[in-house]
Formats: C-alpha cells, structure tokens, sequence
C-alpha cells in the first residue's frame, strides 16, 4: 500500500512540474521568432535616406520598417524664400515610384511595402541667371512691383485696355516666328504671383515676320506682396535648340508703395524746320515704360511760352529722365487738332532717338532733333 501511495504521489509530482515549467516558457513556446504571433513582425525592410543636403533637412525618417506599418517624417526648407520643394517620393526596389502629397508643416506619411524603399526628394535653391541660350532678362526690368500697378497698358480678351506690368526680355536667336508651347513661367510660391497672373508676350515682328524680343506681363490685380522667384524658360518654335531659362527674383509691394528709380537730367535740342507755326508749339516726353507706383513722371509738357526759340529756331529743354526707359517724343500743335510734327531720327554719343523712342546711355548728354514742317503719319 506505501509503494502505491509512493507511485501516486510520483506522478502528480512529475505532472506539476510539467506544467510549471510550460508557464515559464509563456506563449506556447514560439519564443524564437516564428508566425506563432506576440511581437514577432517578420521581415524588416530598410529604409534608404536621402543623403544630406544645405537645401533641405529631413527628420523622424527611421532606417527601416516592417510591412504595414505608417512611417512618418518631416521634410523642411532649410530658406524657404529662395529655394523649392518640387517632389517628395518613395522609390520601392521592384516596385513602381510614387509621390507623396504632404502637410503644411512638412510632413510626409506612407504605408512601408514588403520591400526595401529609398526617399527621393527633389529641391532645389534659386540663383538669378540674367541670360541663358539668348534669352536675356533685361537688366533695366524693374525687381520690385506694386500690387494694382502697371507699367504698360494691353487689350485683354474682352476688348478692354488694362493696365499691366512688363518686364522685357531680349532674344538672340534668329527666324523665331513664334514660341513653342513649352514656353513657360513658374513662380515659386503662388500666393504672390500666381500662374493664372502671368502671361507671355511675343514682341512686334518685322516685315519678315520674326520678333527677337518679348514680354512677361504680370496682372497686378491678382499678386500679394511677398517675394517669388520667376523661372522664365522660353523656347522657339522654330527651332528645339533655341530655347534658355532666366531666373529673377521679384518683390511684390503692397498697393500705394511708391518705388524709387534712379533718374538723370537729359538735354534735348529740337531744329525748327522752316515754316513751322511755333505760336501754338508743344513738346511731350512720354516715358513708356512708367509704372504707376514710380516716382518719377510718366509725361513732361512743355507749351509755347515756357521755352525759348533761339535765333538759329533750336529749342532746347532739359528733361528727367529714368534709366534705362524709353521715352516717345512729341511735338505737336496745341489746336485741338490732336496732330503732331514728323521728327528726324537721331544718334549721338551717349544717346539715340530711333524707332520712335528716345533712351540715353548715361547722364547729362545733349542729343539733337530735327522737327520737320510735316504732320507725323503713322
């Protein structure tokens, strides 16, 4: 009977410690890693950074995930005014690249594939390029503009005559009959100068009906004030290989900012042809390329008795006027008639009168016109 008991008791012994020692080993003993569950993920997958930059930092961007999991991350302008953020993506090893739309404050979120990634980031800082490939961002293009201000006034599509601002561009190339529809401005951040704001002007063609300059017009009605970066790439349609980008960065002024221009006094002779009637003279200088928030005058009158006529019929005036703008020259008969004289073409040193606009090359030069006893017929 006591070696009974003894066996008994053996056995419930030996039960006891079996399963102590299975509560030890907790989750039914797949300790090792396998797909019994727990903590277990399986595979983690690396996550290829992009490599530093000055342009850009990034944070919370870990260097691998498992399947499913969210990954985070923060990708932030190191000068936000002077550079670009154009694209954040993920670039999966076998699988196709993909953009990631981010969050105001910079963040980017994606779901991590069952393989390896790298981030791919695309940004960039401005630097101003005046000329590339023949085309040149005239150097006399005013940097800082108004809102609601204009410089030049053009037809819009509903007949209206607007006001605009303009800035010029020179173009080296030849036999350009029209711009291919690449042609395009980007402003770098939109809520100054908005795309729908900006539209590119073909300059005037000759008799051979090919142009070698152009305009960027800016409707100042629909700009804030702020700083953006125009990348002006414009490219022939004549020709794949004429093309340049142009790089310039423009302030934008509240509306009623009046903008300082850098003005010089000009001397003007006019010659009186015989048999002008001098007693109802006048002469107009026209900037045409005034803005509306310049201080400087768009237009200077001088009427009949404000000036001298010499003995020799010279009639000389001294004029402001702003550098690098061209003026057109009027000399006219105050008889309500509204007609003007023809006046001579004129290049001196310093200073040229062609094509019906008036420029100067530096200050105090004196430049001679003759006014001819005829109307002017356009």
């Amino acid at each position: 009977m006591k070696k009974f008991i003894g066996i008994i008791f053996a056995l419930v012994s030996a039960v006891a410690l079996s399963l102590g020692l299975a509560a030890c080993s907790g989750n039914g003993g797949n300790e090792g890693g396998g797909n019994g569950g727990g903590d277990d993920k399986g595979t983690r997958y690396s996550i290829q950074t992009p490599q530093t930059s000055d342009v850009y930092t990034v944070t919370g961007l870990p260097d691998g995930a498992y399947e499913d999991d969210k990954v985070t991350f923060k990708v932030v302008l190191s000068d936000p005014e002077n550079s670009v953020l154009s694209e954040v993506g993920v670039e999966p090893s076998t699988s196709a690249y993909y953009a990631l739309s981010g969050a105001d404050d910079g963040t980017y979120s994606f779901t991590m594939p069952a393989e390896p990634v790298k981030i791919v980031i695309d940004a960039r800082a401005f630097e101003e390029v005046l000329s590339d490939g023949g085309v040149t961002f005239v150097s006399d293009n005013a940097r800082e503009i108004a809102v609601n201000s204009g410089n030049t006034k053009v037809w819009d599509e509903d007949n209206n005559l607007v006001d605009r601002w303009a800035f010029d561009i020179s173009l080296g190339w030849r036999n350009t009959a029209a711009f291919s529809s690449n042609s395009k401005v980007t402003s770098s951040d939109e809520t100054v100068i908005p795309s729908d704001a900006v539209t590119i002007k073909e300059g005037d063609k000759g008799n051979n009906f090919y142009f070698t300059s152009a305009q960027i017009l800016i409707d100042t009605s629909k700009i804030n004030p702020g700083k953006t970066w125009l990348e002006i790439y414009l490219q022939s349609n004549n020709s794949s290989t004429s093309r340049g980008t142009v790089c310039v960065q423009i302030t934008v002024t509240a509306e009623g900012t009046v903008t300082e221009v850098e003005k010089w006094t000009e001397t003007v002779v006019f010659t009186l042809s015989s048999g002008i009637d001098t007693e109802d003279l006048y002469f107009c200088f026209t900037d045409t390329d005034y803005g509306s928030n310049m201080d400087s005058q768009e237009r200077q009158y001088f009427y009949a008795g404000e000036y001298e006529i010499s003995d020799d019929d010279t009639v000389t005036l001294t004029i402001e006027y702003v550098k690098g703008h061209k003026y057109r020259v009027t000399a006219g008969i105050n008889d309500g008639s509204g007609n003007s004289l023809e006046l001579n073409e004129s290049v001196t040193s310093g200073a040229a009168y062609q094509d019906d606009a008036l420029t100067f090359e530096r200050t105090g030069v004196t430049i001679e016109i003759t006014v001819r006893n005829e109307f002017f017929r356009p």
